[in-house]
């Protein structure tokens, strides 16, 4: 699979500024967090590009992951 997302960088806390809830990255997932949930999830070759910046600390990503073989 291949998608893309906003993901933070470590060590960027999610935004809790009231105003910020409909920010794309205000609730983004960071790096490191979101390559340990792919794997938790059973995920193989679970990768992070980042594209380009979006936001402070924030970026948009291709987030790659493939199923396992059996």
């Amino acid at each position: 699979m291949a998608i893309s997302d906003v993901v933070a960088e470590n060590g960027v806390a999610a935004s809790n500024d009231g105003g910020a809830w409909a920010d794309c990255g205000a609730g983004a997932f960071q790096h490191d967090d979101y390559l340990q949930m792919m794997i938790a999830a059973g995920l193989a070759d679970a990768s992070i590009e980042f594209t380009h910046e979006t936001g402070q600390g924030r970026h948009g990503a291709i987030v790659r992951a493939s199923r396992p073989l059996e």
